[in-house]
C-alpha cells in the first residue's frame, strides 16, 4: 500500500470516529436536556398535586376519613389532568382510588410497582422512565400521609416525542456523517495525492538512476522538508556520478 494510501484511510478514519463521538455528545446532551426539563416539570406538577391534594382532604377531614381521601382524590387529580396529563391514586395496598384504566393494565402495574419500591420509607418523591405500549411514559410519584397511611397520588407524562426526536437527530447525523465521510474522504485522498506526488518523483528519479539513467535529477519545486531531500537526493546523484567517472579515467 503506497504512503498516500495510507495517509488517506488513517486521516478518513481519524476524522469520521473524532465527528461520530463529537456528534453523539452533542445529540445526546440536547436529548438529556430536554428529557431532565421534562423531569423538572414532572416534579413541580407532582408537587403540586400532594398539595392539592393534601389542602382537599384537610378541608374535608372532619367527614370522616374515606370520604375525605375520596373527596381529595377527586379534585386534585381533575385539576391535574385539565392539564393534559393522565393520574391515579392508590393506596398502600395496591388498591387504585382514582384511574382504574392503569390500575387493569399489566404493564402499567409492573412500572408502576418498580417505582414504587425504589421508593425508600423517607422518601415522598419518585420518579421513572420506562417502556410502556409504543413509546415511553415519565411515571412520577408523591407519597401523602393520610392518618397513619399514605396515598401514592402519579403522573403519567407520555415522552415518546422526546425520544422519537433523538432518533430523527440520529438518522440525520448518520447520514450528515456518510456525506462528510464521501466528501471529506475525496478531499482528502486529493489532498494525499498532491502531498506525496513530490516523494513519487523522487522514487521515479532514483529507479531511473539505479537503471542507468545517470543523468536524471528531482526537480525542486518547494522549500519544505521533501524538497529539501530532493536537493540532497541530487547532491548525492551528482557525487556518485563523479566518482564513477573518476573511476574510469583511472
Amino acid at each position: 500500500m503506497r504512503f498516500a494510501d495510507k495517509l488517506f484511510f488513517t486521516t478518513t478514519a481519524l476524522l469520521a470516529v473524532v465527528f461520530a463521538v463529537f456528534g453523539i455528545w452533542m445529540v445526546s446532551s440536547y436529548f438529556q436536556n430536554i428529557l431532565n426539563r421534562e423531569i423538572e416539570r414532572a416534579d413541580t406538577e407532582s408537587r403540586m398535586l400532594q398539595y392539592l391534594f393534601e389542602v382537599a382532604y384537610r378541608s374535608t377531614q372532619e367527614y370522616g376519613e374515606e370520604y375525605a381521601v375520596l373527596k381529595a382524590v377527586d379534585s386534585s387529580m381533575n385539576s391535574v389532568e385539565k392539564q393534559g396529563r393522565r393520574c391515579f391514586a392508590a393506596d398502600a395496598d395496591g388498591n387504585f382510588l382514582y384511574g382504574d384504566e392503569l390500575g387493569r393494565d399489566p404493564e402499567f402495574l409492573q412500572m408502576y410497582e418498580a417505582i414504587r419500591t425504589e421508593m425508600g420509607e423517607e422518601d415522598t418523591y419518585a420518579y421513572g422512565i420506562r417502556r410502556w405500549k409504543e413509546g415511553y411514559c415519565l411515571l412520577n410519584i408523591c407519597k401523602a400521609t393520610v392518618g397513619e397511611n399514605f396515598v401514592y397520588l402519579g403522573i403519567c407524562m407520555d415522552v415518546t416525542d422526546i425520544y422519537a426526536d433523538r432518533q430523527l437527530l440520529l438518522n440525520r447525523y448518520r447520514f450528515a456523517l456518510i456525506l462528510l465521510a464521501i466528501v471529506g474522504g475525496g478531499a482528502i485522498y486529493g489532498i494525499s495525492r498532491f502531498m506525496t506526488r513530490p516523494i513519487h518523483r523522487l522514487s521515479e528519479v532514483a529507479r531511473g538512476i539505479s537503471s542507468g539513467e545517470y543523468g536524471k535529477r528531482a526537480v525542486n519545486l518547494s522549500g519544505d522538508e521533501i524538497g529539501e531531500l530532493a536537493e540532497s537526493f541530487n547532491g548525492m546523484a551528482d557525487r556518485l556520478v563523479e566518482q564513477m567517472e573518476e573511476k574510469e579515467l583511472e
